[in-house]
């Protein structure tokens, strides 16, 4: 067994927030079966992976036999201020450089010094990566309770955290983890903050109508009856956690300077390669290109920000069929006679079936509906030239 100390000397380097060991395989909780009934009901949304890992994640001591213990560890973004950038806003995470390769960097040590003084360890590190829940985890840890947004609360550290797992093939010998009763109370905030009531109950989240997994997990398009609730959010959301009372106590810190946000000009010159470049290191490169301006231009059209029409015109012309849908929608939120042109003129030469239809209901919006009103689409050209054209515009 692994005492305590050991574990303590390990960890210390490396200034991590949250620091506990659960038993491997965990102690039976109602956590599995929680998330069997919530993928059974399909509110997991595109993320399949989740499906398709459903019976590892129930019994995790069946794929990982060796392991004997879980040290599960927590670094805070309780950032001061949100990242914003262009009248945009992100997660708190986003302040910090990408938390899976910190986390994972800083297990790796805490391993190689546990290993140190005992060769024959064996271990394996996650990052949101694994089949594992490390919520669960983190609360047979003693770290804090499952609050009704569904994040861990850690008592006045509040619940600006991500989580990390270390599995050890050694138990570890030290005081059994007290765990936290739910502090939660008849507070209901988090859940009345909701801007698209995705916390349909507590502890429990529909991700389908989760700004967080709009934005990030989502590769398709937005559902229109969402997208005038996105507001300023183009990457995450904080909301159900800037309204818990826990967190007013928290002890923020300043964030790590990044780059500056692009606007979303800048974005739509980029293509993928330039955008993955920029956004190296960072959690927005899981957004994706096409995804960010996705966001971008919803959240313009979700605000009716009409001083930014010109913006969505420029979106309108993208090549990505997902940006120029939600550009078309967000066009016939804005109005105005800059909208209506560009509206027309991209619908008479658009080949996109589905951005078709998205044009067609923007201008039934303005009340022009356009004349080909079944439309047959004009012949397939490239979307961001004219026939014949060898390319658009370029980044």
């Amino acid at each position: 067994m692994i005492p305590w100390p050991q574990i303590q000397e390990a960890v210390a380097p490396e200034k991590l927030d949250l620091v506990g060991v659960a038993p491997f395989p965990p102690e039976p909780s109602p956590a599995p079966q929680a998330l069997a009934d919530w993928v059974a009901r399909g509110y997991h949304g595109t993320m399949h992976y989740m499906a398709r890992t459903l019976e590892a994640r129930l019994h995790p001591g069946e794929r990982f036999s060796w392991a004997r213990s879980a040290l599960v560890v927590g670094l805070s973004y309780a950032l001061r201020a949100r990242p914003e950038g262009d009248g945009f806003h992100y997660s708190r995470y986003v302040g910090l450089r990408d938390y899976h390769n910190v986390l994972r960097r800083k297990l790796r040590r805490v391993f190689r010094r546990l290993r140190h003084e005992r060769p024959r360890l064996v271990g394996r590190i996650y990052v949101d990566t694994g089949p594992l829940l490390e919520r669960d985890l983190a609360y047979q840890a003693g770290l804090g309770w499952i609050g009704k947004n569904t994040n861990l609360i850690a008592g006045k550290q509040g619940s600006y955290f991500l989580l990390g797992v270390l599995l050890l093939s050694e138990a570890v010998d030290g005081p059994a983890p007290s765990r936290w009763p739910d502090r939660c109370g008849t507070c209901t905030r988090c859940l009345e903050a909701c801007p698209t009531d995705a916390l349909v109950a507590p502890r429990l989240l529909d991700a389908r109508r989760c700004l967080s997994y709009l934005t990030i997990e989502h590769r398709g398009p937005i559902p229109p009856d969402l997208r005038p609730h996105l507001g300023p959010w183009v990457f995450g959301c904080d909301i159900c956690q800037e309204v818990c009372p826990w967190n007013r106590a928290v002890a923020y810190r300043a964030p790590e300077p990044p780059a500056p946000f692009p606007t979303l000009r800048q974005v739509l010159a980029m293509d993928d390669e330039a955008f993955r470049r920029y956004f190296q290191g960072s959690a927005v490169k899981r957004a994706g290109r096409d995804g960010l301006l996705r966001n971008m231009v919803t959240s313009i059209g979700s605000r009716r920000l009409t001083h930014r029409v010109q913006e969505v015109v420029a979106a309108l012309q993208d090549s990505s069929p997902l940006v120029r849908r939600h550009a078309a929608w967000a066009l016939g939120r804005l109005g105005g006679s800059e909208a209506l042109q560009a509206l027309r003129e991209r619908w008479s030469r658009e080949t996109d079936p589905e951005v078709r239809r998205e044009i067609q209901a923007a201008l039934r919006a303005l009340g022009h509906p356009p004349q080909e009103a079944s439309g047959t689409p004009p012949e397939r050209r490239r979307p961001d030239g004219p026939a014949g054209s060898p390319s658009g515009p370029g980044p």
